[in-house]
């Protein structure tokens, strides 16, 4: 009998564009065999059937050879993306080119596919299908491709940046991978910004990562990006199927946000003086007949390391007074009998019908009735584990007598 093939089995047709080569290398830098399969839907039937681990397509596959065989391919539990790593964009009036490749994966291959796509996102040949919308520039670094997309799927556009954040001529973006996140429930990235003449150099008044132009307004210098698609996300997936009630909170939840960040209100809150991100634009499409459906967009300034901002996860006590007191100063702005309350107009009305429906994550109407039967045990069970970074005062921690109420 023949030897079983070395796993991976990569199938791309023979084509010798240099492009796919370089992923059909990269799917192969630990091992493997490489199959030459010829034709989108045997490629992707390969995969779906479990005779090819990964399949890697060229760019001049059209939507309507990879629409009914990746319906095949996640049916069988695998999964296909561009070759970025983020799904293909099946909506009308869009392109018809898979002009950013086909990359697919069986059941039990997730790990390959994120390494290729994740070995994409660095190599300069593939960054370069991205020069029309991020911009051309002679240099590519590592880029979160993946996750700096409109909520029709396709690349940030630099225009549509450069109008939203600034009003001047973007010369180009950069998503840079390591100012990004891929969450259960979101994804985000910064975005370093490179402004045209209309741009210009140095330090802008009022701005601490502003950039002031030859026009005298300031442009930032970068912006962070937040997208919530929720039918993209696995966690998301997985509470449609098992927690329905669940993911209608976090559509909710989501909805909240961005209400807020978009609202009058929480521009006034910026004018008084409270640190919170200012929304360039906010974009809002939620589905409560299907929260699986619903997706949300919010392009924010940037809390920026070189404006002197740094996250910790765990705050020391001087650090816990500053983010207390900064709390304290933005729930007391809206307090009853303060200038908001009193004078808030069409933004307080605004701000009520945003936020107020659903006024925190945790409250008792948005949790399954399950879940309150959990709770003294996940009280001691969280209390057990963060114990070690909370000694009390004085002397070791002590165990619990008993489960707290």
């Amino acid at each position: 009998a023949a030897a079983a093939a070395e796993r991976p089995v990569v199938t791309t047709g023979d084509s010798s564009n240099a492009l796919l080569q370089a992923a059909r290398a990269a799917a192969l830098a630990q091992g493997g065999t490489w199959e030459s399969v010829g034709g989108a839907g045997n490629k992707l039937r390969s995969v779906a059937e479990g005779r090819a681990d990964l399949a890697i397509m060229h760019f001049g596959t059209s939507l309507w050879d990879t629409a009914a065989p990746e319906a095949l391919v996640r049916a069988s539990g695998g999964r296909v993306s561009d070759l970025f790593g983020a799904p293909l964009v099946h909506r009308t009036g869009g392109p018809l080119k898979n002009a950013l490749g086909v990359v697919a994966s069986a059941k039990g291959c997730g790990a390959a596919h994120a390494s290729l796509c994740k070995a994409m996102r660095s190599d300069p040949r593939a960054l370069a299908l991205l020069a029309e919308s991020a911009g051309p520039r002679e240099a590519w670094g590592a880029q979160a491709a993946d996750v700096a997309r409109g909520l029709d799927g396709r690349p940030l556009c630099r225009r549509w940046l450069g109008e939203a954040v600034g009003g001047g001529e973007l010369l180009r973006y950069d998503a840079p991978e390591e100012g990004a996140f891929r969450g259960m429930m979101s994804n985000g990235c910064r975005l370093d910004l490179v402004w045209g003449e209309g741009g210009g150099e140095g330090e802008g008044a009022g701005d601490s990562n502003g950039a002031e132009g030859g026009d005298g307004r300031v442009r930032p210098r970068s912006a962070f990006y937040k997208r919530v698609v929720m039918g993209e996300l696995d966690a998301a997936r997985d509470k449609a199927r098992e927690q329905p009630a669940k993911l209608a909170r976090d559509a909710r939840s989501f909805g909240v946000e961005a209400g807020f960040l978009a609202s009058a209100a929480c521009a006034q809150l910026l004018a008084a003086g409270v640190h919170a991100p200012r929304a360039y634009r906010v974009e809002m499409r939620p589905d409560e007949a299907s929260p699986i459906d619903s997706a949300f967009s919010m392009l924010l300034s940037d809390f920026s390391p070189e404006a002197g901002w740094t996250q910790v996860g765990l705050l020391d006590a001087g650090q816990a007074r500053r983010s207390l007191a900064a709390l304290a100063r933005l729930h007391a702005f809206f307090w009853e009998g303060g200038a908001f309350s009193t004078s808030g107009g069409e933004a307080a009305a605004e701000l009520e019908a945003a936020v107020w429906p659903a006024g925190m994550y945790t409250q008792p109407s948005m949790q399954p009735a399950a879940q309150f039967d959990r709770l003294a045990a996940k009280y001691t069970e969280h209390s057990e584990r963060l114990r070690p970074r909370f000694p009390p005062a004085g002397g070791p921690a002590r165990a619990p007598t008993r489960a707290p109420p």
